[in-house]
């Protein structure tokens, strides 16, 4: 059989997502990152930009696998971060019909076999849903978040409506795929089964890439957003980290976050090839999700993207976490780090200071960097593909409300 018959038997696959690379967001590194493992002629995608558009260098910019992963960009005149309005919504109506009438085109040319809309963003989700309805096609959503569960709208209409795009959207997915078994219970306690746990995954080029420690003392990082979620961990470790004594804390982060609290200690944004070499220079990577939070089950379940910068590294992990979430179980059963659930600034210290211990660090960084190595990018690439050509039969007809359950995926978390 010849590359080309091999490349035609697999599953061609429309992908909607609303963030791809280069553009600046979290989910858009997880999707390039697996991605940039995907062979030729299986995936196209569908995406949007806006006039300003933030682009950084992101560690796969969309230009590295456009030969292989072809992109149609649909131009979006909002700001990223704008959310619709009564105002708004003749604009995000049009370029949601937009993106179905590019997704058609292509449709029409290449033949497309399933749908794969990702969440977040809402509307890529709506936009994945319609073109399922209109070709009936299969639709696989890849939620990297919950969607229903996590909106914090004071608008009872907008609140209303997403919940019921939720409900229609997973009602009609054949397949579900999730980060973390969480979240897959999470929904099949909701009664959609078939749900297959895709974890975020390492550049397989990165791995056992560790620096030298630089810092005298120890040298504390944290990397992300911090949002409302955050906020509890977030004022108990920096409460911590300026009592503890000889410690060097790195924050790279919204400065103006949790109340302007992160500006007090010198928190900085940075591009993400300078945010890595300080990433690199850290002893220990620190995790903050908040117990006081407006959607306990996201907490509990999600995957921060940000985690898997922390073991391509070898370093371990201070989570400070809710009791029983996924980056408690990640860090506690796979041994790369300490997991503290108590926000007592003196708890916190006491994790720092067993932190200290040079051989303990080193225990755990193998164990980072043997959980890493289950996660390369080109180990799980092709168990997506395997999962979308197996998991619909062939003809499709919508899933019944008695349908199986998907095995288990063999994810090491």
């Amino acid at each position: 059989m010849t590359d080309r018959d091999t490349t035609q038997s697999r599953p061609r696959t429309l992908i909607v997502s609303w963030h791809w690379p280069p553009t600046n967001r979290a989910s858009a590194g997880v999707l390039g990152t697996l991605f940039a493992s995907a062979p030729p002629g299986v995936f196209r995608v569908i995406t949007r930009s806006f006039p300003n558009r933030e682009i950084t260098d992101h560690r796969n910019a969309a230009s590295d696998f456009e030969d292989r992963i072809p992109i149609t960009a649909v131009p979006w005149p909002h700001d990223d971060q704008s959310q619709p309005t009564l105002r708004t919504w003749p604009t995000v109506v049009r370029a949601i019909w937009n993106v179905v009438r590019a997704a058609l085109r292509i449709h029409r040319t290449w033949q497309a076999e399933r749908v794969l809309a990702v969440f977040p963003h809402r509307l890529s989700l709506l936009a994945g849903w319609l073109l399922a309805r209109i070709t009936g096609l299969p639709l696989v959503l890849y939620m990297h978040d919950l969607c229903a569960e996590s909106m914090m709208f004071r608008n009872p209409l907008r609140r209303l409506w997403w919940t019921w795009v939720d409900r229609v959207c997973l009602k009609r997915a054949w397949m579900i795929i999730v980060p973390t078994e969480e979240f897959a219970a999470h929904y099949r306690s909701r009664g959609f089964a078939r749900c297959w746990v895709l974890p975020h995954c390492v550049p397989p080029e990165r791995l056992d890439q560790a620096a030298p420690r630089t810092s005298d003392g120890l040298r504390l990082t944290y990397s992300g957003a911090l949002y409302e979620p955050h906020a509890g961990a977030a004022e108990a470790f920096l409460a911590a980290a300026e009592t503890a004594p000889n410690v060097d804390l790195t924050l790279l982060t919204n400065p103006n976050a949790c109340g302007g609290l992160p500006a007090a200690h010198g928190a900085r944004w940075l591009p993400h090839a300078r945010a890595m070499k300080e990433l690199a220079r850290a002893d220990v990577f620190v995790v903050l999700l908040g117990r006081r939070t407006p959607c306990p089950r996201e907490v509990q379940g999600c995957f921060p993207s940000k985690i898997v910068d922390c073991l391509q590294f070898g370093r371990p992990i201070l989570a400070i976490v809710p009791r029983g979430s996924f980056v408690d179980r990640l860090v506690t059963r796979s041994g790369c780090g300490i997991a503290v659930h108590d926000h007592d600034p003196s708890t916190i210290i006491a994790a720092i200071e067993r932190l200290r211990d040079e051989r303990l660090r080193d225990e755990m960084a193998v164990a980072a960097r043997r959980l890493a190595r289950q996660l390369r990018a080109d180990d799980w690439m092709p168990r997506l593909i395997e999962r979308l050509e197996h998991s619909i039969p062939q003809p499709y007809c919508p899933p019944a409300a008695d349908a199986w359950i998907l095995e288990q995926s063999s994810c090491p978390l």
